[in-house]
């Protein structure tokens, strides 16, 4: 996926996960295309997503800051760690749940 595709990926909430615990339950299932941090993140936040993302081969981009990956994401608060999803069709039950008409 190109850079300007992950960006454009970033924004659409049904393409991304947000947040630490999230990022890192669809690293685990393997659903993940890219992973972004924050580079002012707390590292006890973050270290466990950058450890599986490297693991698994999963391109890890940075940012300068969380304000900025909010910004990024489309969201109104700041945010540590977002993933974008290889597959925005085959996320979590819990995001296909959301997703129902």
């Amino acid at each position: 996926m190109s850079s300007d595709a992950l960006a454009m990926a970033l924004r659409r909430p049904a393409g991304r996960v947000v947040g630490a615990k999230q990022s890192l339950r669809e690293l685990r299932l393997g659903r993940v295309a890219a992973v972004f941090v924050a580079r002012d993140a707390e590292p006890e936040v973050v270290d466990d997503v950058v450890r599986v993302a490297g693991e698994r081969g999963v391109p890890i981009r940075y940012l300068d800051t969380k304000a900025n990956l909010g910004r990024a994401c489309g969201i109104q608060v700041s945010a540590a760690c977002a993933a974008v999803l290889a597959d925005p069709n085959a996320g979590s039950p819990e995001r296909q749940a959301d997703r129902q008409p």
